[in-house]
């Protein structure tokens, strides 16, 4: 399973997709239910963080990693 976080109120149509392409937020820094759906599927699942290029443009990789880890970490110990 991979996750990412995102606005809520997301427009309808072309709109709707570009931004949910481009506009991925990090696990924890949107407005998604990620503590719901992650407590829905089973605690042996494989989950990974998508790691969106533009919330992380401009860092070094060492940075994007340890920002992704941290968002993981927080994630995963919300489940439960």
């Amino acid at each position: 399973m991979q996750i990412c976080d995102g606005p809520l109120d997301l427009p309808g149509g072309d709109e709707a997709v570009r931004r949910e392409v481009l506009e991925r937020l990090l696990p924890g820094e949107g407005e998604l239910p990620l503590r719901t759906l992650l407590n829905a599927v089973p605690a042996s699942l494989a989950v990974e963080v998508e790691v969106p290029e533009a919330a992380l443009s401009g860092r070094s990789i060492a940075e994007r990693a340890a920002r992704a880890y941290a968002a993981a970490i927080a994630s995963l110990s919300a489940m439960g």
